[in-house]
């Protein structure tokens, strides 16, 4: 438990960085910090403002479960290995606006109650929203999908249908994509 202000501004983190289950009771700020190994914040909660923003993870990054209470702001952050905020829960304005994601992000099942931006994100991979519920619909605005392979995956479906569990899984990341473009009145993306 972090009782006050928590500031890790430009830390290295040479090995595994593990918060699972912390409580972080003041503002907490990892502003350009670097993950060099697995970073873990599974389940931890965030009662003020939680800053990640311009923060790069070069493995694994494991927000799963994370409850953010307050702002939380992700702002430029680099997720060179897999991102996971399955079930996690964004109570204030929350902020991924210019980030890249060049492996998996899982964002399934997440509660964002406010607004979300996800404006300028690159994903190289289709991110997973599946079950994620928004109280006031997400920014997608400026948003790229570029997946590796994405024009051998489309051809082969076409040609074949789907055949294996990765292509369902592809299609209804994609069919959640167009239901949170949709509640924005978002049409064109």
């Amino acid at each position: 438990t972090f009782s006050g202000d928590a500031r890790f501004d430009g830390v290295i983190f040479s090995g595994e960085a593990w918060f699972d289950r912390a409580t972080f009771s003041g503002d907490t700020r990892f502003d350009w910090a670097i993950f060099s190994g697995d970073a873990g914040f599974g389940k931890t909660t965030f009662s003020g403002d939680a800053r990640f923003e311009g923060a790069t993870y070069s493995h694994y990054a494991g927000f799963g479960g994370a409850t953010f209470s307050s702002y939380a702001a992700f702002r430029g952050a680099t997720f060179w290995g897999e991102a996971g905020f399955r079930q996690s829960a964004f109570k204030g304005f929350t902020n991924f606006a210019d980030c890249k994601f060049d492996g998996e992000a899982d964002f399934s099942a997440i509660r964002g109650e406010t607004a979300f931006s996800l404006h300028g994100v690159g994903f190289s991979e289709v991110p997973d929203f599946n079950q994620a519920h928004f109280e006031e619909a997400p920014r997608l605005d400026a948003l790229r999908i570029a997946p590796r392979g994405l024009k051998s995956q489309i051809s082969t479906i076409l040609e074949k249908g789907f055949k294996t569990d990765r292509d369902l899984t592809t299609a209804t990341r994609w069919s959640e994509l167009k239901r949170l473009a949709v509640q924005r009145h978002d049409h064109q993306h």
